[in-house]
């Protein structure tokens, strides 16, 4: 019988933890030798499981369409599937098709009732734990948040990592002063940024200010020493983490240094919000110079 091996690694932590990409192959083979069955390809891929949409996962499928081989061996459920869903719908797929499937950890064999059942226990299995441990992360965060801890991701400007927590950028931190005085002045986001890039003042990355970035400082809450958690939530349809309303956010006040007062904070936000209601008033001056040229 011809067999198709599919193996996947996301990161190189997988490698230490005996999940390696020759490993997964070599199992498999060994699997297929005791068998007798004859290996025409091995399809691998080095990403996440975060869909299926993966180079070598979407070859196998099309040539399992094609009748290239009768099996396909995998080592466990998560390096092919996301989810109990995934694992259903290709499960019939290769079942509609006359594709044998089969996963060594759990001696899992589609072909057969018990190991359609074994296999969807397995499957639901798996995505509790993923969901299990999306839970234990969000109660990781928000102790860490109480703590006045840092929960990683890019530092924002204007701070700089102080062993587990943030300490204030004394250059960096005046220029996000700056930007709050400019902004309470002409209370103008655009003006703000030109402002900036006037006199020459760079991100941290030494590049020049967008006002995309000078907006998202304005209405950061880290500035006035405020931490925000829970800004993304697990989606169990899509098995991704997204961002959700401020509204969802929760906050810890004063629990970071501050760069700049809450009053000073409160003024800009209350402003900026002004602004963002007021209806757009498009650009007239071409047509008074078109009207001067005329005249």
């Amino acid at each position: 019988m011809k067999s198709a091996i599919y193996i996947r690694v996301s990161t190189d932590i997988q490698d230490e933890r005996g999940a390696s990409l020759p490993t997964q192959e070599e199992r498999c083979r060994a699997y297929a030798h005791s068998k007798g069955w004859e290996i025409t390809k091995v399809y691998s891929d080095v990403e996440s499981a975060k869909d299926l949409n993966r180079p070598g996962l979407t070859q196998l499928l099309i040539d399992a369409e094609l009748k290239k081989f009768q099996t396909v061996i995998i080592m466990k459920l998560d390096r092919m599937f996301r989810n109990t869903k995934d694992f259903l719908e290709k499960a019939e797929f290769f079942e509609e098709i006359g594709v044998q499937f089969v996963c060594l950890d759990g001696d899992i064999d589609t072909t057969t009732p018990a190991g359609n059942l074994f296999g969807t226990m397995r499957a639901a299995f798996a995505q509790f734990e993923r969901e299990t441990i999306a839970e234990r992360v969000k109660i990781g965060m928000k102790s860490r948040a109480e703590k006045g801890l840092w929960n990683g991701g890019p530092v924002p400007f204007g701070y700089k990592k102080n062993g587990k927590g943030l300490e204030i950028d004394e250059e960096n931190a005046q220029t996000v002063k700056l930007m709050f005085q400019l902004y309470l002045e002409r209370g103008s986001i655009r003006y703000v940024t030109n402002e900036l890039n006037t006199r020459g003042i760079q991100t941290s990355r030494g590049k020049s200010f967008a006002s995309s970035t000078v907006r998202r400082i304005l209405t950061s809450q880290t500035y006035c020493g405020d931490l925000a958690y829970n800004k993304r939530a697990y989606d169990k349809k899509s098995g991704k983490y997204k961002l959700q309303p401020s509204d969802n956010h929760t906050v810890k006040e004063n629990v970071l240094p501050a760069i700049v007062d809450k009053k000073t904070f409160k003024k800009v936000q209350a402003n900026i919000g002004k602004n963002s209601t007021k209806p757009h008033r498009p650009d007239t001056t071409h047509l008074l110079r078109d009207r001067k040229s005329v005249v």
